[in-house]
């Protein structure tokens, strides 16, 4: 019997290899860039940040019609976390940078 694949063992394991690194590669880009949403002006749902607490949960600050809600995301569940104000986000942000 005589094998499948004649050529150098060498040359058969980088070639795997390299395809095992383009399945990785391409495995990344999707979970990474996967899930991002278009934020044109015409969109009445806008993701603002989104910010990973743990290995699938996060935390999301949305704006819908002109109000800004986070949310905790779980594989299974939505909650509302708060309301906030409308530049509430801004006040933030010039705290942690003092």
């Amino acid at each position: 019997m005589s094998p499948v694949y004649e050529g150098n063992p060498v040359s058969v394991v980088l070639t795997f290899l390299f395809v095992l690194g383009l399945l990785f590669l391409t495995l990344y880009l999707i979970k990474k860039y996967g899930g991002v949403i278009n934020n044109s002006e015409q969109d009445n749902i806008k993701i603002l940040e989104t910010k990973n607490v743990g290995p699938r949960h996060k935390v999301l600050i949305i704006e819908i019609k002109q109000q800004r809600l986070l949310l905790g995301v779980t594989p299974t569940e939505i909650s509302l976390l708060t309301v906030l104000e409308a530049d509430s986000s801004l006040e933030f942000e010039q705290k942690n940078n003092n």
